[in-house]
């Protein structure tokens, strides 16, 4: 599970399904423990769950004890290249007596224009709940998480799973679901159609083909409305045809191409 800050807190880290990790993003300035030491011959009372405070994860960030890490990951169309540090062995409140893994991201350094000087974004501070996992593949799963928020403005925009006007309990319930699988339904079919027959959506021209990595559900749409008109009768392939007679199609045909 790839979550941002929001839900890097105690109710969804102590809450954990089996076999399931979660990687998200905390504060710099999080206090982080070590694992504490278990002495079953002196101890007394409840078992401990945090051992000595560790440093912030700015402090770690700015240690330079703690070597940088250089590692590739597929991000905007391209593969990139990112300076890590990754601190094992941690715990924290939020997560009780799991292991985590800390990850810094060192801040990238990007233009405006050729000319323009070297600015910084901020850096990174991710978590991750398996301690079997590297730096680099918490990065990369990490990144992975920007489709998600495509996923979710499509939903809205194109499907708008935000506007169904339903009052029962159970259709309040599952209205969101089937409409999420059927946009997951949506993409796997073009993807398919995209992958077996070489059959694109049209792109506008502004768009440059070559860098063309994702197709929005929006296009597959079109495509799919395309279709239906074409078998309907509504429309016609025929480039001669320039002024088509639309008024004397039959309302049926016409209703396809309705909007949502």
């Amino acid at each position: 599970m790839i979550v941002d800050g929001g839900y890097t807190n105690m109710t969804v880290l102590r809450t954990i399904p089996c076999n399931t990790a979660v990687i998200g993003r905390i504060r710099k300035d999080a206090k982080l423990f070590g694992i504490p030491i278990q002495n079953t011959e002196t101890s007394s009372g409840r078992k401990r769950f945090y051992g000595e405070p560790m440093p912030t994860p700015e402090e770690t960030r700015l240690d330079n004890s703690i070597p940088w890490t250089e590692v590739s990951a597929f991000v905007s169309g391209k593969t990139r290249t990112f300076d890590i540090k990754a601190v094992k062995n941690l715990r924290s409140k939020m997560a009780g007596e799991r292991n985590l893994t800390l990850v810094i991201v060192r801040p990238i350094g990007y233009r405006l224009s050729q000319k323009s000087k070297i600015l910084y974004r901020d850096p990174a501070y991710l978590i991750c709940t398996d301690e079997t996992f590297s730096g680099e593949k918490i990065l990369k799963d990490f990144l992975g998480r920007w489709q998600i928020e495509i996923n979710f403005r499509e939903e809205k925009t194109t499907l708008g799973i935000d506007e169904p006007q339903v009052r029962n309990e159970n259709s309040v319930e599952n209205v969101p679901g089937f409409m999420v699988a059927t946009y997951g339904m949506l993409l796997l079919a073009g993807h398919k159609t995209q992958t077996s027959l070489n059959h694109k959506p049209a792109l506008p021209k502004w768009r440059n083909k070559e860098d063309t990595i994702r197709f929005s559900g929006a296009q597959y749409v079109s495509l799919v409305r395309g279709e239906i008109m074409n078998k309907s009768g509504f429309t016609t392939d025929d480039k001669s045809d320039v002024n088509p007679l639309l008024f004397q199609v039959k309302m049926e045909n016409a209703s396809q191409f309705a909007a949502r």
